[in-house]
């Protein structure tokens, strides 16, 4: 049987979905063929820049030096586009808690996974505030307009690709090593109720103009896990989560095939 080609556009709460540590047997339907990784759509919809190799040491690896690399120069778009996925699996959580800044008068993810790592950012720190939806809420229309562009960018280039938006919430407690459900308590995490207002419209305003295919996953309340292999956070999520999120997606990519 044809595997479903997939790509994530998304952060790990989308990709770890298709992770065979977490889903062992997600590659019996479907291959992952591209992972655009924590890009803001903001940047995606941008025009190329460049920074010089130089500039871009840090305590980076490489992987995160490709993504970043390719986060500034566009390269990701393109890449995606030529592999023509079946489905592209979309999340917002770039947008929501990285945001943008501006290199060159061009926007780019303000990702502290890899541009905050650089010796670039370091010498222009000030000139490269981040511009998230956590931080500035009123950019939230901005992030629509720049969401449905990428998406019909996507629909003129690949008609025959499938969009999915997954609709995910950041919890508020986990699961620790004795089995006990415990809060996210303290400063770092009092973002969660305000980064789920913040989704929930974003998700409100994006399908109001969009008909889009959505794999919700907020009807189901799920906990985080303390021995996550990425670290505990409140958007890594229990084993569930994934295996119910790929439950859901079969059976879309199933009636999709009818």
């Amino acid at each position: 049987m044809q595997k479903t080609k997939v790509a994530v556009v998304g952060a790990c709460v989308t990709r770890d979905c298709f992770n065979r540590s977490f889903v062992p047997f997600y590659r019996d339907n479907f291959e992952c063929v591209a992972t655009v990784w924590q890009s803001s759509f903001r940047s995606l919809i941008a025009p190329k820049t460049h920074v010089p190799d130089q500039e871009l040491v840090g305590r980076l690896n490489e992987k995160q030096l490709a993504y970043l690399k390719e986060d500034i120069e566009k390269e990701h778009v393109r890449k995606l586009i030529a592999l023509k996925p079946d489905y592209i699996v979309l999340d917002a959580y770039a947008d929501v808690h990285y945001g943008v800044c501006e290199i060159n008068g061009v926007s780019v993810t303000c990702n502290p996974n890899s541009l905050m790592k650089t010796e670039f950012y370091k010498k222009n720190k000030e000139k490269l505030a981040a511009v998230s939806l956590l931080k500035h809420p009123d950019q939230l229309s901005k992030v629509k307009d720049a969401f449905l562009e990428f998406v019909e960018m996507i629909e003129r280039v690949l008609p025959s690709t499938h969009i999915v938006l997954h609709l995910f919430e950041f919890t508020d407690a986990f699961l620790n090593s004795k089995g006990e459900s415990v809060k996210f308590e303290g400063v770092k995490y009092d973002y969660i109720d305000r980064a789920n207002a913040l989704l929930n419209g974003f998700y409100d305003e994006v399908l109001k103009e969009k008909d889009l295919a959505v794999v919700d996953m907020r009807t189901r309340y799920y906990l985080g896990d303390e021995n996550y292999p990425f670290g505990l956070e409140p958007y890594h999520f229990e084993r569930q989560y994934q295996l119910d999120f790929i439950s859901k997606f079969s059976l879309m990519c199933h009636k999709d095939s009818l």
